[in-house]
Parts: structure tokens; C-alpha cells; sequence
């Protein structure tokens, strides 16, 4: 029997050496790592974007409320002649029948048909510091923010708490011009990363001034 021969050369396999597989192994750690960080870093944008957009209608929310507190009221002067403070005390007939008038109408002068703003009593809008805060510079209540404060209602000896999460002489009142009162109103929270960040709002008010 005649042994067949062929022309053809067998090539051998080359495989992949240990440099090229430690190569390959670096750049798909590599692209896998970046990929991670980039939706990682997304995720935590998104977590931020909305913690703003929620803290900015809290915002927005509170200041329409301190607005329409002082709105139609009589501010008294700013103590010492101040440009700007973080205490706004005001005078505001709550309706024809206030508990006062019930009785005599002792608010309102019929004569000359204008309401005896010194008759009302007297309620304030103040910055406090949040329960367990200092003012220190520290997280004292442990919640991730330094000299947290409130702003309180205060009438006829009752304290209400209208808005938290408020900044560190984060409430302020000036007139922007003789009949115009400003309220500006700063909120803060922490983003994904547990940093601080603030979302400041602004109202124009037209007080009985």
C-alpha cells in the first residue's frame, strides 16, 4: 500500500502569552471600573437633582406661608434701626371678628373707620436653632447639618414651628423699598454624598406699612 503524501504544512496554535492576557485583564478592569463610576456618579446626580427639587418646593412652600402671614399686618421698626433682621414682629387683625373686637371692637376706631394697629397683638417671626443644635459651628443633633435652625411663630405666648431644615441665619427681612418687605429664605440638606448644599428663595411682600 502507497503512503499518500501532502504538500500542506500544519501551522501550530499560538496561544495568548502571560504580558498579553495581564494586559487584557488591566483593560477590561479598567473599562468595567469607568463604566461603574459613570453610573455611580449618575445615580448619585440623579439623588442630588432631586433632594434640590424637593427642598426648593419646602421652600418655596414656606416662604408663601411667611408671606401670608405678614401680608396685610403692620411690621413694627426693625430694633436699633437695622437694615436687615432674622426677628420680624408685625400687628395683623385676623378678620372683623377678632377675639378682641368680639367684646368692644376695642381694635377698630368706627369714627374714623381705621383699625387701632396698637390694640392688636403683637406676634413674631424668628430664626431658633433646631432642637439639640448649638450654635457652634458642629452637628450637634447628629443629622449631617451645623446650627441647623426653625423658624417659629410666636402669638400670644405659643411657639409653632413654620419651617425646619433652615440654614444658619437662613431667614432675613429688609425693606426693599418703603412699602416693600423682602423675605429671603435659605433651606439646606445633604446630597448622596453627605455633603451640605443650600437652595436659597426670595418673596417680595406688601405689608399694611
Amino acid at each position: 500500500m502507497r503512503a499518500i503524501a501532502t504538500t500542506g504544512r500544519t501551522r501550530p496554535i499560538r496561544g495568548f502569552t502571560i504580558i498579553e492576557t495581564t494586559i487584557a485583564s488591566a483593560l477590561s478592569v479598567a473599562i468595567i471600573g469607568g463604566v461603574v463610576g459613570l453610573m455611580t456618579a449618575g445615580q448619585r446626580s440623579v439623588d442630588t437633582g432631586m433632594t434640590r427639587t424637593r427642598l426648593e418646593g419646602q421652600a418655596r412652600t414656606a416662604v408663601g406661608r411667611l408671606a401670608s402671614e405678614i401680608r396685610g399686618a403692620k411690621i413694627d421698626p426693625f430694633a436699633g434701626g437695622a437694615a436687615t433682621v432674622h426677628t420680624l414682629t408685625f400687628r395683623r387683625r385676623y378678620g372683623a371678628y377678632h377675639e378682641n373686637a368680639i367684646q368692644n371692637f376695642d381694635d377698630f376706631d368706627l369714627s374714623t373707620a381705621r383699625i387701632r394697629w396698637d390694640q392688636l397683638p403683637q406676634a413674631t417671626l424668628r430664626l431658633d436653632l433646631a432642637p439639640g443644635e448649638i450654635a457652634n459651628g458642629r452637628d450637634d443633633n447628629s443629622n449631617g447639618i451645623a446650627d441647623e435652625c426653625v423658624v417659629s411663630h410666636v402669638v400670644g405666648g405659643v411657639t409653632t414651628a413654620l419651617c425646619t431644615n433652615v440654614a444658619s441665619n437662613g431667614l432675613t427681612f429688609r425693606w426693599a423699598s418703603a412699602k416693600t418687605l423682602e423675605i429671603s429664605l435659605t433651606l439646606v440638606a445633604r446630597d448622596a454624598d453627605g455633603s451640605s448644599f443650600s437652595v436659597p428663595v426670595t418673596e417680595l411682600v406688601f405689608p399694611r406699612n
